[in-house]
């Protein structure tokens, strides 16, 4: 990836995927091999990883997930920091998908009121690996 990045976006390669770690790198390639269809695509799907999201609030807010309210994002993002704060930082990603259907399933939620307004924080698209 990084030599394509270097011969096809060089100010990319050097601005951004040079300045993270082998590991790191890797660990995006590895969470989007199930959506990138081209490397052309690796830019477009990464700017999270790379920097921090600017949020529109109101992309907090999907009626089919039924977050509808400002108010029940706060109320959600703060029950998803309690499932974030109860997770060692050495566990893996199945973990954490287990404790955060486990929890939300505990507390009578629905999965996209507590995953869909997280996901838009995290990332700043409703769209993400």
């Amino acid at each position: 990836m990084g030599e394509y990045l270097k011969e096809h976006d060089a100010d990319f390669y050097t601005s951004t995927w040079a300045q993270a770690d082998s590991d790191y790198q890797m660990a995006i390639l590895d969470e989007l091999k199930g959506r990138l269809t081209t490397l052309a695509d690796y830019k477009k799907l990464t700017p999270f990883f790379y920097t921090e999201p600017t949020i529109d609030a109101s992309l907090c807010l999907h009626e089919k997930m039924k977050v509808t309210t400002l108010e029940q994002v706060k109320e959600y993002l703060e029950f998803s920091i309690e499932i974030i704060t109860t997770l060692s930082e050495s566990c893996s990603r199945d973990d954490i998908k287990d404790a955060y259907i486990a929890k939300i399933k505990e507390a009578g939620y629905k999965n996209g009121q507590i995953l869909w307004p997280t996901r838009v924080a995290l990332t700043g698209a409703s769209f993400s690996p």
